[in-house]
């Protein structure tokens, strides 16, 4: 190595003596190349990294905001589903209440629905054993229950008076 460099500087007409004397007169623009490389690719590195750590914090805030649209449109689903299985309920409790009471022939003078409180109001005139045959068959009617249930007799006509509160289950 000591020949090498003791043969590069007494030969000045050879290439790597040249390269060494541009390297020597240009010293202070290759130190500043040198800072510049070495500031310069941390700083690349950083302001690259912070912008896609932004682009991915907003590509997560418009995730955040299609899955609560998602969310709530799921909801707006899951309620009219429920009141289409409610209506449906309805109709087939209704249904199966008019039917009892056309077998029987008891004509129904009230009927009330108490959605909010889960309940149906009935009222009735009829001969007695035509009512009292009705209360068990009431009960049959699944998701039905017995809240409530006054009989009246009624004096004129020999006729009893069916109140009945009935009570929704799920």
């Amino acid at each position: 190595m000591k020949n090498w460099l003791i043969k590069t500087y007494t030969e000045p007409q050879t290439n790597t003596h040249y390269i060494f004397y541009i390297i020597n007169q240009k010293m202070i623009y290759f130190l500043v190349a040198i800072i510049i490389t070495f500031t310069l690719l941390p700083a690349l590195l950083y302001f690259n990294t912070y912008s896609d750590k932004l682009a991915h914090k907003i590509y997560q805030e418009s995730l955040t905001q299609e899955i609560e649209q998602q969310t709530k449109l799921l909801d707006t689903l899951i309620q009219k589903s429920n009141q289409h299985k409610i209506t449906d309920k309805i109709s087939q409790v209704n249904q199966a209440i008019k039917q009892i009471f056309n077998t029987y022939n008891i004509q129904i003078e009230q009927l009330e629905w108490h959605i909010e409180e889960r309940q149906i109001v009935i009222n009735a005139k009829n001969e007695s054993k035509n009512l009292i045959t009705i209360i068990p068959k009431l009960q049959e009617i699944p998701n039905i229950t017995y809240q409530e249930i006054s009989l009246s007799k009624l004096y004129h006509q020999n006729l009893v008076l069916l109140n009945a509160t009935l009570q929704i289950n799920n």
